[in-house]
């Protein structure tokens, strides 16, 4: 915030010289008369002229002045002036006797108060002078002392100390006898105290500037004209402004309130000019005492040197701003309104800077008249003004007046200045702003531009408007712990809703409490502004109780904004609005300690349409409590808004209206309505009067807001809006919006809003007839169908009447022969018709068809409907566990389904296999009870085991009579001939059928914020109950809920953060990095990141799943390897490996790839099908030592590129055994030796690996030896059993040992015979 200051600035009084006056030549001035005549006697000795002794009465008393004359005129004196200033008497001046009565500038300078004589006299004896103060001194006494002295003492400086200049005094000392003045600068430059010289000269030459206040008495500030107001606000008091200005220096104590006078002088200044205030501030105070702390702006509160002015500039008391500069230039500022209620809401664009001088520091501040709010005044203004200084070392705050906190009263005490001619500033402020959001989850961009302004045409008016508001870019609230059980209150910080909220605060006994609603319950709000603005608030008792307690001490002023969001919520949840009346009835008990206000932006009766009617009389009962203020702009008043606006265009219907339709429409029109005045409708240029009062009855229906149409409107940029019409338009000769533009607005971006509201079925009428005159191949007569339709659904509320004269106002361009042509065939072609007796036209309803009649009879035969028909009803969204997705890298998802609470017994059959879980919300068709349904709920959640949580909405009525309003709606299409041959009626069912399905979702995405929801938890048979607290953060709480039951079913779920590949199905790139990342598994295992290079996909893969787990590292030889996971290395991924190793324990046979994903898919892994073919690769690479793997039933004994691709595609044609080597003759080492020697490759005495080794072994033989019957029995017994062997256990393990038994050196000769 900033601190404007001020400077108290008094006019020097001038007095004009009367016809009576007489002048004289005075050289000296006397206490005593014998004095006086002694030097007289002197000076006719030693000058010529006749001298002689008169007496003056002056301010201090009675003076004898030695004087030459008297002479009848000014230039008499001054030419006998210039002749004795010649002689020697260069001390000499003209005065003007009145009798001692009237003080000319002469006589200001020589005169000199009581007060000021015995200070200077007290000068004699504090620094022991040789004053006498009878003997005159001037500025060449000095400089004759200074040069008669230069040889006397060269140790004492000749010079007054650096930077002073004695004229410099003597002009600031207006008030002061120089003469006097002079005696006491010689007197200490004699004695050499130049110090004391330069501070007592200070304090004489300032003596006079400082004004004496008087309580309640105006003080008149000094107006300064705009070009001799040059100052710069750099804290520096350096300018001529502020040398000459006299200033208030009368401070005392108010913190603590001893009210004594402060330690260190502090004086301030001010004046003003057309543009602004100006203010100053000198401080006395020692440096090494300064606190300086710096901090951002409205961070006013450290305890630090500052000064502070508050302003009530409506001089009356009822209201003022106030502005607080600390040393540093930190700003905070802000608004008072009586007697002392304060508050940062105000951010004002003035100026404030200080400086630390070599006495203490000084502060000027600017403050533009444009940024406060004055009366308007012909002349002369009181302002009201309080000045005060915080001295934080002695931790003591000094004011002007004397106002301590410990009195009860502020703004009515202030101090009164008075200024002339200052008129209230017109302003204009315009805060932009640009958004933009990047939702990488969702894939969806946006990017908004805005802007608040206002519009200030005087100090006490404003206009405030917004477009496309956002308010992301607001400060940001405290980050604030609570552990209460009620939510945290924050103070409203955007300013457009700030602004003006100081109207409502009448007093210091008044609360405002303003609170913008929402489509939700209202009593969280209200509770939370009221714990927030009464510390004493109870929170036991009930909210109506504490609203009771509480206005009894305080006036409370409760609005309610955009109470029409509530009354919605109370209509789409089926809640009860009982509450506002409980709230209307306190305040009318109140006495008025109790204000309650509401603000809809249409009538109450309206947001309980479509509601049944036992409801809507209830709620008719509840508005009667109220007292409607129905704000609705006259036409008259429309006009004269647009008119205002349209004056930026240049022209008018005068020199338009070439065939004067315009003014014969007004001829017309102002016959019955008197106010319609030819004037202003010339004004509307060149928006087509027809066109201006029809987008000022449009404005007024339920799809619009006012006169916050009328504005956007105008303003918009839409196609075939007023801009694109006047700025791009072909005719560069003619400009006109006219009725058939707005027409076309209305019907290209308006059409469904219309075609839903409660003027649906006129403007379905309308649009048919429109349509059917297109057809006609005459454009004029589709025009005048476009402004006939306009009148025929928004006219009847207007002045409008559809006569010839509208007609042919609307069509400028036209001739009347050409117009009455159109119309007539327009008549004969049954798209209009014309009414002899009311003189009008009309369009002819071609449809007579009543939707909600028709719909009654198929809503009776409603039967429940199957759960293929919920399903089709729409699809809903799935519900995205947000934070469980960012902890755990995985995408879960709840899927949405409604379920007839008859078949609650059906949870597992509608269960998506694309979702992780299910929200369910049973809907009581047959209207059973319901806390009946919610026990068979409880009971089966208790029992499935997937994520699943379900519900009864509140709201179910609505829900069921949307469904069955929507279910008429297609029955009546497929069965109803008149879908096939009214175009009106099928126009108006489909549009129907849209909103119903709209309606009929937002209710169920209401239904899953408010309803009371039960969640089953993994393995046991208990539930847990979840039910939102605000709307606010329903649906916050909602997705946490669903992350938390996630968390809870899947807790070994590995975590991998690789968007690729953890998904249900992966993408073509994303199938090509999963089979690259296996390749380079076969290929590249003893290499760091198996020798992928630069940033490809398989390299993101490798990083998020083998580096993150710790399946590939690096081993004793430093190479890389895989290894299996550990408890330590990855829990999750050893609990995933170990849960598939048990299924080969309760198998005897082989355990399909299907099988491992039945396991690792459901709790507590979940496990995404698109990485289960990578994950089962890891899983055998890992084990490859101990596990056979085989394709078809066939051991794989080498993993090929084909194994890759079968893998990816069909991972079910896998299947997988696991060797206990417990359970095996460990003396395989001969046989492993054997291969060895006959391969040359390292086999390993493990029968996969003595399998496998024999498999390659005969593989990579020549292709004779598969078939020849040169072998002997045994080796050829051997071929035949390697070449059949689909198990490498029996062949190691049975018919190898039977063959061979010990007999290495045969079973190595047999090998040999193969080659």
């Amino acid at each position: 915030m900033r601190f404007v200051g001020f400077l108290f600035l008094f006019a020097t009084p001038f007095s004009v010289v009367g016809a009576d006056s007489v002048f004289w030549i005075s050289v000296g001035s006397f206490k005593t008369e014998s004095k006086a005549a002694e030097t007289a006697a002197v000076y006719r000795g030693r000058y010529s002229g006749d001298f002689s002794v008169v007496g003056s009465n002056t301010n201090r008393g009675f003076f004898y002045r030695v004087a030459l004359g008297p002479y009848s005129s000014k230039a008499d004196a001054q030419s006998n002036l210039e002749t004795i200033k010649l002689q020697g008497l260069d001390t000499a001046w003209i005065w003007v006797d009145r009798g001692g009565l009237t003080r000319t500038q002469t006589d200001v300078n020589e005169d000199i108060s009581d007060d000021l004589y015995r200070e200077l006299e007290s000068y004699k004896s504090k620094y022991d002078l040789d004053l006498d103060l009878d003997i005159p001194f001037d500025d060449s006494s000095v400089k004759e002392l200074k040069q008669d002295r230069s040889d006397e003492d060269d140790t004492r400086p000749t010079e007054p100390p650096s930077g002073y200049q004695l004229n410099k005094l003597r002009r600031g000392a207006i008030n002061l006898d120089l003469q006097t003045f002079d005696q006491v600068a010689l007197a200490l430059l004699d004695k050499g105290e130049y110090e004391e010289f330069e501070e007592e000269a200070y304090e004489i030459s300032k003596a006079s500037t400082v004004v004496n206040l008087e309580k309640g008495k105006p003080i008149k500030l000094i107006r300064v004209m705009n070009a001799d107001s040059d100052v710069k606000i750099d804290g520096r008091l350096d300018e001529a402004a502020w040398r000459d200005l006299p200033g208030v220096e009368q401070f005392v104590v108010s913190e603590p309130d001893t009210l004594e006078k402060p330690k260190y002088r502090t004086t301030v200044k001010a004046f003003y000019n057309d543009i602004g205030l100006y203010v100053a501030f000198d401080m006395e105070q020692p440096q090494e005492t300064l606190v300086k702390r710096y901090s951002g702006r409205d961070n006013g509160w450290l305890n630090r040197d500052a000064v502070s002015i508050t302003l009530d500039t409506s001089g009356e008391g009822r209201y003022g701003y106030w502005m607080n500069l600390a040393l540093g230039g930190n700003q905070t500022d802000g608004t008072v309104l009586p007697e002392r209620e304060f508050s940062e809401d105000w951010d004002g664009a003035w100026i404030g800077e200080t400086q630390v001088t070599q006495t203490g520091w000084s502060a000027e501040l600017f403050l533009p008249w444009s940024q406060v709010a004055m009366p308007q005044r012909d002349n002369e203004r009181v302002i009201n003004a309080y000045v005060s200084r915080k001295v934080a070392h002695l931790d003591e705050r000094w004011t002007i007046p004397a106002l301590p906190r410990t009195q009860p009263f502020f703004m009515s005490s202030l101090q009164p200045l008075l200024l002339e001619s200052v008129d209230p500033k017109k302003q204009w402020s315009v805060f932009p702003y640009a958004t933009f959001s990047d939702d990488r989850i969702d894939d969806e961009f946006d990017a908004k531009l805005g802007a608040d302004f206002f519009y200030r045409p005087s100090s006490n008016f404003q206009l405030t408007g917004t477009v496309n508001p956002d308010f992301g870019n607001v400060e940001s609230d405290e980050a604030i712990v609570n552990l209460s059980a009620f939510e945290t209150f924050f103070p409203e910080k955007r300013l457009f809703f700030k602004e003006g909220i100081e109207v409502f605060k009448t007093s210091s006994k008044s609360e405002f409490l303003p609170i913008v609603s929402s489509r939700n319950e209202i009593k969280d709000q209200i509770i939370s502004i009221l714990s927030y603005n009464f510390d004493h608030y109870n929170h036991k008792l009930s909210i109506l109780d504490n609203i009771e307690k509480l206005s009894r001490t305080k006036r409370i002023i409760l609005v309610i904004d955009e109470l029409g969001k509530y009354l919605e919520y109370c209509h789409i949840s089926n809640s009860d609005i009982y509450f506002l009346q409980e709230l209307a009835e306190i305040a009318n008990r109140s006495n008025g300690n109790f204000v309650l206000i509401g603000i809809l932006h249409q009538a109450f009766s309206t947001y309980a349409e479509n509601m049944d009617k036992t409801i809507r009389d209830e709620w008719s009962k509840i508005q009667g409590r109220f007292l409607d203020i129905s704000i609705n702009i006259s036409s008259e008043e429309q006009i004269n808004l647009l008119r205002r606006h349209l004056s930026q265009y240049k022209g008018n219907w005068i020199k338009e209206d070439k065939n004067q339709y315009i003014q014969l429409f007004m001829k017309e029109l102002s016959s019955r309505e008197r106010w319609v005045s030819y004037d202003d409708m010339k004004d509307l240029y060149p928006l087509n009067p027809v066109s201006a009062l029809l987008i000022g009855s449009i404005s007024k229906r339920s799809f619009s807001q006012n006169q916050r149409t009328l504005f956007s409107f105008l303003n918009s940029q839409e196609r075939f809006g007023f801009l694109e019409r006047i700025f791009i338009n072909d005719d560069k000769n003619y400009k006109s919006y006219s009725p058939h533009h707005l027409w076309d607005y209305l019907y290209n971006n308006l059409d469904n809003i219309i075609s839903t509201s409660s003027d649906r079925h006129n403007w379905l009428i309308s649009s048919d007839c429109v349509s059917r005159a297109e057809q006609l191949d005459n454009e004029l007569a589709v025009r005048l169908t476009k402004t006939i339709a306009l009148l025929f659904v928004f006219g009847q509320r207007s002045i409008l009447l559809a006569n010839l004269e509208t007609l042919l106002s609307s069509v400028l361009d036209a001739s009347k022969k050409d117009v009455l042509n159109s119309l007539n065939l327009l008549i004969e072609k049954k798209v209009i018709i014309f009414r002899d007796v009311l003189k009008i036209y009309q369009l002819i309803e071609a449809s007579d068809f009543e939707l909600e009649a028709e719909l009654e009879k198929y809503t009776l035969t409603f039967k429940v409907p199957d759960q293929e028909y919920l399903d089709s009803l729409f699809e809903f969204r799935p519900i995205l566990a947000k934070r469980h997705y960012i902890n755990s890298g995985t995408f879960r998802f709840m899927q949405v389904k409604l379920l007839s609470s008859d078949r609650i017994n059906f949870f597992t059959e509608i269960k998506n296999e694309f979702a992780d879980g299910l929200l369910v919300l049973s809907i009581p068709f047959n209207e059973e009870n319901n806390n009946k349904i919610i026990l068979k709920l409880k009971e089966k959640v208790r029992k499935i085991e997937f994520p699943l949580g379900a519900a009864i909405p509140e709201n179910s009525k609505l829900i069921i009579n949307k469904i069955k309003r929507l279910d008429a709606l297609f029955r009546l299409k497929e069965e109803s001939e008149v879908f096939q041959i009214d175009r009106i009626a099928r126009k108006e069912i489909i549009s129907s059928t849209v909103t119903t399905q709209n309606d009929l979702k937002t209710l169920i995405s209401e239904a899953l914020l408010s309803s009371k929801w039960f969640f089953n938890k993994l393995n046991t048979k208990s539930i847990k109950n979840w039910e939102k607290r605000t709307f606010q953060n329903a649906l916050t709480n909602l997705n946490s809920r669903i992350s938390e039951l996630f968390d809870d079913f899947f807790p070994n779920a590995p975590t991998i953060k690789n968007e690729l590949t953890n998904k249900t199905k992966l993408s073509g790139n994303a199938v090509f990095a999963v089979k690259t990342l296996m390749k380079k598994c076969l290929e590249e295992e003893n290499k760091y990141c198996l020798g992928i290079e630069k940033y490809p996909p398989e390299l993101t893969l490798y990083h998020s799943i083998l580096e993150t787990h710790h399946l590939h590292v690096k081993n004793d030889k430093k190479n890389y390897e895989f290894v299996a996971p550990t408890r330590n290395t990855s829990n999750s991924m050893f609990k995933m490996w170990k849960s598939a190793e048990n299924l080969f324990l309760n198998n005897v046979d082989k355990v399909n790839a299907e099988e491992i994903w039945s396991v690792w898919s459901k709790p507590p892994f979940g496990l995404k099908r698109g990485l289960f073919p990578l994950m089962l690769f890891l899983f055998m690479i890992t084990n490859r030592n101990r596990l056979a793997v085989y394709h078809e039933n066939i051991f794989v004994t080498e993993f090929s590129d084909a194994s890759i691709e079968w893998l990816m595609k069909h991972a079910e044609q896998f299947s997988f055994l696991i060797i206990n080597y417990n359970e095996i003759d460990g003396n395989l080492k001969g046989y492993a030796n054997a291969i060895s020697s006959v391969s040359n490759n390292v086999v390993l005495p493990l029968p996969l690996e003595i399998g496998r080794s024999l498999k390659l072994f005969l593989k990579k033989q020549a292709d004779w030896v598969s078939g020849t019957k040169s072998l002997s029995r045994k080796t050829e017994v051997l071929r035949d059993e390697i070449k059949k062997a689909n198990d490498p256990i029996d062949l190691v393990l049975k018919i190898i040992p039977s063959l061979y038994g010990d007999d290495y050196s045969e079973f190595k000769n047999s090998l040999r015979e193969d080659i």
